[in-house]
């Protein structure tokens, strides 16, 4: 195969992010056709990216010359587009989260498997500047055993326009865990290991904040090896916060921004660390893996299984906040 033709399902925000940033890392990509329920926005996204502007994803798998889709479209239609697209023998990118239930991640990965096609989960915050570099440092063991990861992420997003429709209820965004902090969830699973047990407490309180859902929450975490990781998120500050801290049995990591981190170990100064200046999009780099992982034959750098244990960690968190008790992750899980 000397280029993947792909066809993208949903030319919103992220799916005109997603579409203009294939093909610019890994080898030859293009997309060929871009679908959405509204004309004026796969008409604008396919013209500039010299695609076919189609009407439904139904018309758009159907064709024999797509051979990939990105699935970019709103939360709960993730699993059932990206099935239909196994049974059609393509390739799938799922933007995150993959799915909002454990249930719906499994038939994605069940249909994929059948197809003989790979699956990916675009868990891009894997990809960003200080993140990955405290990954990286974290396991070369430069901080000895991590023992815990705090993160802040709390903001004033409302969403207005076409995204209100969607994101603003739970049963179609699954809230603000979901739409948002999943990313954060799954960060902390590859740092850490596999959570164990989850309590999350979690409430709204602010009139102004946009979703039927919890506008404030702090999820707690048990990981594997006796492990921790505290979350703050929401969407009711009129000023926001992002921060993370890492701590390891020989030093620590603080992240300065995105692009840079501090590491200190015990007795020793303090190193500024910066990701490099000529590092690809993010975003482009992980669907240049998407690719590759097609090209080569080889496995997605963040497979369908990785994708469904975030789920699992996400549908715990709200479980817990919304019953007020401690849920064990592997009960979600198969």
């Amino acid at each position: 195969m000397s280029e993947v033709r792909i066809g993208l399902i949903g030319c919103g925000g992220m799916g005109t992010e997603l579409g203009r940033n294939v093909g610019k890392v890994g080898p030859p990509a293009s997309v060929v056709a871009a679908c959405d329920i509204l004309e004026d926005r796969r008409c604008a996204l396919a013209t500039e990216l010299g695609a076919t502007p189609i009407a439904s994803a139904d018309e758009l798998l159907a064709r024999e010359d797509v051979d990939a889709v990105i699935v970019a479209v709103p939360n709960y239609l993730h699993s059932p587009i990206a099935v239909a697209a196994a049974k059609a023998g393509k390739h799938v990118y799922s933007e995150k989260p993959m799915a909002l239930f454990v249930e719906d991640c499994t038939a994605m990965i069940d249909a994929c498997k059948a197809a003989g096609v790979k699956l990916m989960v675009g868990h891009v915050l894997r990809y960003i500047g200080a993140f990955r570099l405290a990954a990286d440092h974290v396991r070369k063991g430069d901080i000895g055993e991590p023992g815990a990861i705090a993160i802040t992420r709390i903001g004033t997003l409302n969403y207005g326009g076409a995204a209100a429709e969607w994101r603003n209820k739970d049963e179609t965004s699954g809230g603000y865990i979901f739409e948002v902090h999943v990313h954060e969830l799954d960060y902390m699973r590859s740092v850490m290991g596999e959570p164990e047990e989850v309590y999350s407490s979690a409430a709204k309180f602010v009139p102004r904040s946009a979703g039927d859902f919890e506008d404030i929450q702090s999820v707690t975490a048990w990981f594997e090896k006796g492990r921790i990781a505290q979350l703050l998120a929401g969407n009711s500050s009129p000023s926001g916060m992002y921060n993370a801290y890492i701590q390891g049995s020989e030093g620590e990591i603080v992240f300065n921004g995105w692009s840079g981190i501090t590491l200190r170990r015990f007795d020793e100064e303090a190193r500024e660390i910066s990701a490099p200046e000529n590092a690809p999009n993010p975003v482009a780099e992980e669907l240049g893996d998407f690719v590759t992982s097609i090209v080569t034959d080889c496995e997605p750098a963040v497979p369908g299984e990785e994708g469904r244990r975030s789920v699992a960690y996400a549908r715990a968190a709200v479980m817990s906040g919304r019953e007020r008790r401690p849920v064990r992750v592997s009960e979600l899980l198969p």
